[in-house]
């Protein structure tokens, strides 16, 4: 059991952020009932750090030979899943974040990086709400650097799997064997059941898309994300692992290499939003 998260609560809403984690929001429940797949402990988290909660990745996904170059300049990032020679998920999700204010249903956290997590000065800023209406988060990367920065950003969020899962895909990434993304095609059968709404429990789900709306739907509740997230990235662990990833993501996988992010100049700041609501189907 963890004793170092920061609890909110507001009426049949409960959350738990650990700060030291990546501000991620480890535990969500509505009515008592998880909404998120919870972490309950250091040595699960250990096991596979993204698959609890929803953690953040900046930059998002793989990242080719875990570098780029950005303006001319060459630019290295960990290389983190080395098999596949790639970056995976930054190491933002890993670093501790400083408490700024909090209240019984909210709490403001932030992250310096002076350029050894990701190689551009940036500030984080991760706000999270409970309300009536349900959870809410938003995230602020503020450029603090001189230089432009290039930024892609995820948030890879782990439900229960549920009887029904519905994703707004529009086209998906289509991948080579290391997992980095060729080109865009039209959704096959599956990904057209994924899109429509369907049961997903024993279908094996995996893929990068681009976005065909801003809101899915995971069982009783709604997952609505801000327009500058323009892809989902969707895997459930083969359909029997109990579990699906839900991922909204600005920017391209690998998009530091092929030009899909966001340009950020200095002094100026990005913000993405979330919520999680009941459905009212």
């Amino acid at each position: 059991m963890l004793t170092d998260t920061v609890k909110l609560t507001c009426g049949s809403w409960e959350a738990e952020i650990l700060p030291d984690a990546g501000a991620n929001t480890v535990r969500l429940t509505f009515e008592g009932r998880n909404v998120l797949r919870p972490l309950e402990s250091r040595a699960q988290m250990e096991e596979n750090p993204f698959l609890q909660g929803s953690p953040i990745l900046l930059p998002a996904n793989r990242t080719d030979g875990a570098a780029f170059v950005f303006d001319g300049r060459r630019y290295t990032l960990p290389l983190n899943e080395p098999k596949l020679g790639n970056n995976l998920h930054g190491t933002i999700w890993s670093l501790p974040f400083t408490v700024l204010s909090r209240t019984e249903n909210a709490v403001s956290l932030a992250l310096e990086n002076g350029g050894d997590a990701y190689p551009f000065p940036f500030r984080l800023t991760v706000s999270v709400l409970l309300d009536g209406a349900g959870y809410h988060r938003a995230f602020e990367v503020e450029n603090t650097g001189k230089t432009d920065m290039p930024l892609t950003f995820a948030l890879h969020t782990t439900f229960p799997e549920p009887s029904f899962v519905c994703v707004p895909l529009a086209e998906a990434h289509r991948r080579d064997e290391r997992l980095l993304p060729t080109h865009y095609g039209p959704l096959n059968e599956t990904e057209k059941k994924v899109a429509a709404g369907f049961d997903s429990r024993g279908t094996a789900l995996v893929g990068y898309f681009r976005s065909g709306g801003h809101t899915a739907r995971v069982g009783d509740f709604l997952y609505t994300v801000s327009e500058n997230f323009d892809h989902w990235v969707v895997y459930n662990g083969g359909g029997s692992a109990g579990y699906i990833c839900v991922e909204p993501q600005a920017g391209r996988v690998n998009g530091l290499n092929d030009g899909g992010f966001i340009r950020l100049s200095p002094g100026k700041t990005e913000r993405f939003e979330t919520a999680i609501a009941r459905s009212a189907l």
